[in-house]
């Protein structure tokens, strides 16, 4: 006689997990992921994150390296306020970008909460007030970062709020979760839901290498369409220091930063620039010393009087050309200019982002200024199209305030997010 409700032969085949979409290296048997702490991070806090990796990539295909801080990690930890103690634990942002039928992550960024006091005890990592276990914060902020949503349909890691003693580490459902994103690992421990999975070792993971200079995408044979053979690939950067996006179509200027500013994050191609000629405009960029962005206008008297008006603002010259009007080209894609009061920052986006900007989700202070330039939609001459999209969510300790109210998982869109 069966006396456990988990005994249930439906209850084992139902999954109880929620998956975002997007996974790491896209397509590959075994994903390889590297990862980084901050200056912020305390010493103690390494052995309690490199076990929650351990944990993940026991279950299945997915290897973590830990890299150098600047060395362009794809997870980054960090350690700061959030919102006091006993309420949010630790957050993730992970981005990523579609395009090609495809949906995979570009960066992720958690943060554990530094109001919680962290001390060490015995052999763990806890909070001061209600001794939540740093590992389980980590496990769970590392499940988003690799693809996990929240869940609420069983007792699990990916829960949006913990509380201590409920937990020793991943359940089935988490497991399922992530072997269900990058498969089964061969070989892979089994699992013990009295004492949840606690590796003696640390799995095997890729060997470092030295880092490759991103090369663009090469793409399917162009469609025929006006912009074919008519643009060249604009590419992106997310600045982790101000927040921000740069763009150049330099191939060149590319690989420079790739080699020597590290806190420049490269993303691809975020559009195309047409080819000089009859209808174009040339976009000129300027370098703003006060805020350490780039400022971009097509506007030749609004270029002249910046240069008058505005000494922290460089002239840097013309950074690719624009098209002078959308009207004609079906694969235009037009960049509203945002200003922030607050920061006196700019920020260019398109399609579903502006609308979520002035819905207010990119936080205060911004305004639209209106177009700002007309460029080629990314795949208009065969290459993959590139969308982003984010997703944030944090971990709570059961019963705050802050666990009625969870981030929000925002759906992609068409466009670079402002994070």
């Amino acid at each position: 006689m069966r006396t456990s409700h988990t005994d249930c032969p439906s209850e084992r085949i139902m999954p109880a997990f929620t998956l975002f979409g997007p996974r790491w290296d896209y397509g590959a048997a075994v994903a390889n992921v590297t990862w980084a702490v901050d200056s912020t991070v305390p010493s103690f806090f390494i052995a309690e994150i490199m076990d929650a990796f351990a944990s993940w990539s026991a279950y299945a295909n997915i290897n973590f390296q830990r890299v150098a801080p600047g060395a362009g990690a794809e997870i980054t930890f960090g350690n700061a306020s959030i919102d006091g103690a006993s309420n949010t634990l630790g957050w993730a942002s992970s981005s990523y970008t579609t395009g090609g039928g495809r949906q995979e992550y570009v960066r992720s960024t958690v943060r554990f909460d530094a109001d919680e006091g962290w001390r060490v005890v015995g052999s763990d990592v806890e909070t001061a007030r209600s001794g939540i276990d740093l590992y389980l914060v980590a496990l769970h902020e590392i499940g988003h970062s690799i693809g996990i949503d929240h869940s609420t349909a069983a007792a699990m890691v990916m829960n949006p709020s913990i509380s201590a003693d409920r937990l020793f580490g991943l359940t089935q459902h988490d497991i399922q979760a992530v072997q269900a994103i990058y498969g089964a690992r061969v070989g892979a421990p089994s699992f013990d839901a009295g004492t949840g999975f606690s590796p003696s070792a640390t799995p095997p993971v890729a060997p470092p290498t030295a880092p490759v200079a991103p090369t663009s995408p090469t793409g399917t044979t162009p469609s025929s369409t006006p912009l074919e053979d008519l643009t060249d690939p604009v590419f992106r950067f997310y600045d982790t220091r101000t927040q921000d996006h740069f763009y150049t179509a330099s191939a060149a200027e590319r690989d420079l930063i790739l080699r020597t500013i590290p806190h420049y994050q490269y993303e691809g191609i975020a559009f195309e620039t047409p080819d000089d000629g009859p209808g174009t405009v040339d976009v000129f960029r300027f370098f703003n010393t006060a805020t350490q962005a780039h400022f971009f206008t097509t506007n030749e008297a609004e270029r002249d009087q910046v240069m008058r008006t505005l000494p922290t603002f460089q002239y840097e010259g013309v950074a690719f050309q624009a098209y002078a009007t959308a009207a004609g080209n079906p694969d235009a894609l037009v960049l509203d200019r945002f200003y922030n009061t607050q920061s006196n920052m700019h920020h260019y986006s398109n399609g579903g982002e502006t609308a979520w900007i002035l819905a207010g989700n990119a936080g205060p202070g911004w305004r639209l200024e209106g177009p700002s330039f007309v460029m080629a939609r990314v795949g208009s001459d065969g290459r993959l199209v590139m969308q982003e999209g984010v997703h944030e969510d944090g971990v709570y300790e059961a019963g705050s305030p802050a666990s009625l109210n969870p981030f929000e998982h925002h759906d992609p869109f068409e466009g670079a997010l402002l994070v």
